[in-house]
């Protein structure tokens, strides 16, 4: 199944959430704020700051390049460009919305920038780790446009439905649960940037 991506509504999250687990729409973001964020993954890249993305948490943590290949970088500071500040906007929206509507006690969010270069995958997996269980909401926003054949398509596997599939096209966000919901970005052919954010319902103790 593949879903058309309409204007997002808090109105039709509260709807699909609660009906299919997972809404798919276009971002609020402007197409300036975008590419805003786009141009700052650039800046990054060029840079040399981005780093292939482990699995695992803690002492656990390690790369495994057969399970994924991308290449990642954490956010620290949110106000460093106006798409940073937009985004995060939205995302402490998001956050307030699950905290009112489904009482979920979430306390903050984390967020990187993931680079799918041609070649590179992540196979099925939760984002809802076994032992520390404190994400509860994933949140995936695309930077850059999608054409047929370039791959990357992000598969999500809901419980007792039947699998959807997101083309990671520019401005597109999906939201889902963190935990029981299985799913893989496919092989990417061609250069695939998103934002990946998780809500969480713990706090850093320094």
């Amino acid at each position: 199944m593949n879903f058309e991506a309409n204007d997002f509504e808090w109105p039709s999250l509260d709807q699909s959430i609660q009906s299919q687990s997972l809404y798919i729409a276009k971002s609020p973001l402007s197409s300036e704020e975008l590419e805003d964020l786009l141009q700052y993954y650039l800046m990054l890249k060029n840079n040399g700051l981005l780093r292939q993305a482990k699995i695992g948490k803690g002492i656990q943590e390690h790369k495994a390049s057969s399970i994924r290949n991308d290449y990642i970088f954490w956010i620290d500071d949110w106000g460093l460009t106006n798409g940073l500040r937009a985004y995060s906007l939205f995302l402490s929206d998001v956050m307030n919305f699950f905290i009112q509507n489904f009482r979920l006690p979430l306390k903050r969010f984390e967020s990187h920038f993931a680079c799918y270069s041609p070649g590179s995958f992540y196979k099925k997996h939760y984002d809802q780790h076994e032992k520390t269980m404190h994400r509860q909401i994933s949140i995936v926003l695309y930077l850059t446009n999608y054409e047929e054949g370039h791959g990357g398509e992000l598969m999500l596997y809901p419980q007792g439905r039947e699998p959807v599939m997101v083309t990671p096209q520019k401005g597109k966000v999906v939201i889902y649960p963190s935990r029981g919901m299985l799913h893989e970005v496919l092989p990417s052919h061609h250069e695939r940037v998103s934002m990946t954010a998780w809500m969480r319902d713990d706090i850093i103790v320094f």
